[in-house]
């Protein structure tokens, strides 16, 4: 990034104008940030799982709380803290399905959210908000899998294209 600012300064003002110079700055400066908001705030999520294990037990306690009367809810809570559970002490699984796990909890707290407040509310429009939220929990149900089906799917391409094949320098390259 460095580098590439005191490339444009040596241009002056043709450095900044729209042309290519221009572009390769930009993508220098936001290449190096490769991992986005909700990759950052997934792998928080298991850390924070994993240091605090009662957190998590509270937060399933609450969320079963608001969900009571609701099957579709409590199943999809179920099914994603009985895998937490069961992943925990598997790291390759859980950091696998990081971004999954927190995409499924957020759509559940805030379906549970919904139908707290409706049933505290009995309003119509918050009947609608719930049965909104229901239907994205069930159709945008991130199934959680095991990460080695993804290592057998990767054994089985040919190296030249897998990204295993290395450069002089170490990195990754594919010969098509």
């Amino acid at each position: 990034v460095r580098l590439m600012s005191d490339g444009v300064e040596l241009f002056g003002a043709v450095g900044v104008m729209e042309n290519h110079m221009s572009t390769i700055m930009r993508d220098s400066a936001v290449l190096p940030i490769w991992e986005g908001t909700t990759n950052t705030l997934s792998l928080d999520l298991l850390r924070a799982v994993s240091r605090e294990p009662e957190s998590f037990a509270a937060l399933r306690k609450s969320m079963s709380g608001m969900a009571e009367g609701n099957a579709v809810l409590t199943r999809n809570i179920e099914t994603v803290f009985s895998y937490v559970q069961s992943s925990v002490s598997k790291l390759d699984h859980f950091e696998w399905n990081a971004r999954r796990l927190a995409m499924n909890l957020s759509r559940l707290l805030v379906a549970c959210l919904s139908a707290r407040t409706m049933k505290a509310t009995d309003h119509p429009e918050d009947h609608l908000l719930l049965e909104h939220w229901l239907g994205r929990v069930e159709r945008e149900f991130e199934k959680m899998s095991d990460p080695s089906l993804f290592k057998a799917y990767r054994d089985s391409l040919p190296s030249a294209i897998d990204g295993r094949k290395r450069d002089e320098r170490g990195k990754p390259r594919s010969y098509l």
